[in-house]
């Protein structure tokens, strides 16, 4: 057992990972090299956080700065480019297209060219919008989605009021459109709020994100099977319960999966290797109702919902006991399609009839086969931060009070068990 005492100027009790590792990398740097010792100790520190090359490299490149005495500040812009390329495509999508539209421009070319200038206006706005920002993946993705529910927020609206007197109302379009041109700006701000106020981790902000988009197909499913869908055109008054429902559920499931995910070590890749169950829950789904001829809505969206929600559930629990990297989370994915593939060429070389409806029950046994025994594959060797097994090596800290020269420093036991 190692046990070493690290002792900080501030209050250690309220560190985060991220500066816990810079305290301890300070430290080993104190005498401008790194022993091999120092570097296993902070590699595992670096897997027990889950923390991304990123994050390391930003810590190193600000110690160089403080040791040059720069008064600079490196920003974190891993996400920047997120923002810039969502805002570029609503200038092009939405601003571009509405303003003229809502000014009655008629003259094509003054159309087209106030459109482009939108298009290229976003990347200097939100260049300097973003300039003086910490903009993490984290922090990025959750602006975006912000912007996206509050652009989606006129869905809401609109059936509330009801499609038909909506368009007595707005025929033209134009009142709905400026809705959306404010909405956007203010969902994203929203959504900056409480990434600041949560303080996600990467993995963790796009799991919330994740659980968010999930919850609100939850929502609608669970709706779609609990109330009687007319046999043609559902009416208003089913819609304009359904989508604000939806929308609620939708805001409800990012909430409530940012209870869940926070106090859990969630790596880029674990969330990606979540998401990716997902999508195999949702490819399965199709094979399912396929293979036993679904048609009745009912039964369709209560595989789907039994399905994507199993696949998820499997994916987290499995993703419990290792930190994943994004290039794992590929390897995986590329794995599922390996199997499906293998499964799809052996059936062609031995001349089976693909069309027969029972081999869609093959087609999920391949792809999930590819999906887990690839996924054990490459998290065979892989540091195991949330196990509970004693042989296994363990990281752990305690806070402490150092007594130094008759003053007291509070302080950090980090423990390493080998």
């Amino acid at each position: 057992m190692i046990v070493i005492v690290v002792i900080c100027a501030t209050s250690i009790f309220a560190q985060t990972h991220v500066e816990t590792y810079r305290s301890l990398y300070t430290i080993a740097m104190e005498d401008s090299i790194i022993t091999i010792e120092e570097l296993t100790l902070l590699n595992a520190l670096q897997a027990s956080f889950g923390m991304e090359e990123d994050e390391i490299l930003r810590i190193q490149q600000q110690w160089a700065l403080s040791e040059k005495r720069s008064e600079s500040i490196i920003r974190n812009h891993e996400g920047r480019y997120w923002i810039i390329g969502q805002n570029m495509l609503l200038g092009n999508g939405l601003y571009g297209n509405a303003i003229p539209y809502i000014l009655n421009i008629e003259d094509e070319k003054t159309y087209y060219g106030i459109q482009f200038l939108f298009f290229a206006g976003g990347f200097p706005a939100t260049w300097m919008y973003t300039k003086e920002m910490d903009v993490s993946y984290g922090r990025a993705w959750a602006q975006n989605f912000g912007t996206t529910m509050g652009l989606i927020s006129a869905y809401p609206l609109v059936a509330m009021v009801g499609f038909e007197n909506w368009d007595k109302i707005d025929p033209q379009g134009k009142t709905i459109l400026t809705y959306m041109m404010v909405a956007a700006p203010i969902g994203a701000w929203q959504a900056d709020r409480l990434y600041r106020k949560w303080e996600p981790t990467n993995g963790q902000a796009q799991l919330i994100i994740g659980g968010s988009s999930l919850s609100g197909f939850n929502t609608w499913g669970i709706y779609t099977l609990i109330t009687d869908i007319p046999d043609e055109e559902p009416s208003e008054n089913w819609f304009r319960v359904g989508i604000p429902l939806t929308y609620a559920g939708t805001l409800a499931g990012g909430y409530y999966t940012h209870k869940y995910v926070m106090n859990k070590p969630y790596t880029r890749g674990d969330a990606s290797f979540v998401g990716l169950g997902t999508t195999v829950g949702a490819f399965c789904w199709g094979f399912l109702t396929s293979a036993l001829n679904i048609e009745e809505y009912r039964t369709w969206m209560l595989l789907g919902l039994v399905s994507i929600n199993g696949y998820t559930y499997m994916a987290d629990k499995l993703v419990q006991r290792v930190d994943l990297t994004t290039g794992d989370a590929g390897i995986v994915a590329l794995g599922s399609v390996a199997g499906y593939l293998a499964w799809i060429g052996t059936a062609l070389l031995t001349d089976m009839d693909l069309s027969n409806e029972n081999f869609r029950f093959v087609d999920i046994a391949s792809i999930t086969a590819g999906f887990y025994f690839t996924f054990k594959a490459v998290s065979k060797n892989r540091f195991v931060s949330k196990k509970s097994d004693p042989s296994q090596f363990r990281l752990s800290f305690q806070p402490t009070i150092m007594r130094n020269a008759g003053r007291y420093s509070p302080g950090l036991n980090m423990t390493v068990r080998f």
